[in-house]
């Protein structure tokens, strides 16, 4: 198989394989997960599948932010923190709720100021490589039509 340079390129000549990229992890992870069903019951699925969802949408943030070595040391620090957090805290405590809503809140805003000043280095770097308006009125078709000014 050759590199592709668009997707429809590769879906056209590889239909199969592209639809299986798109449905197989899907599949996987739930022949997986029936497959512990089986073996180890429905409280051990529950727990694997709050876990993940959890660690995708808190801790996966840290591992956003940690860069290129972030699968490293961003597992690391999931496996640290939810260490620390079962052993010290109570998981009902509402302070440890808030606390993790006010974290999120600091971290999307941070995320956002950064985007706005990326956006606005990035229209600036843009408007340098615009050419020049065109100062000629009238539609194309009537553009046309006109008799071209002669270059002193």
């Amino acid at each position: 198989m050759t590199a592709y340079r668009d997707e429809a390129a590769f879906r056209r000549d590889y239909p199969l394989v592209w639809f299986l990229t798109l449905v197989g992890p899907f599949a996987l992870t739930v022949g997986v997960l029936f497959f512990l069903y089986q073996l180890a019951g429905l409280n051990a699925v529950w727990q694997l599948v709050s876990t993940a969802f959890a660690t995708f949408f808190f801790f996966g943030k840290f591992v956003i932010l940690g860069g290129s070595e972030g699968d490293l040391l961003g597992c690391a620090l999931m496996y640290f923190g939810s260490e620390l957090i079962t052993r010290h805290l109570d998981r009902d405590n509402p302070l440890l709720m808030i606390g993790g809503v006010a974290v999120i809140a600091v971290v999307l805003g941070m995320l956002n100021r950064r985007y706005r000043q990326f956006k606005s280095r990035h229209a600036a770097d843009l408007s340098h490589d615009q050419p020049e308006p065109s100062t000629e009125t009238g539609t194309m078709c009537e553009r046309a039509a006109q008799p071209k000014k002669e270059q002193s």
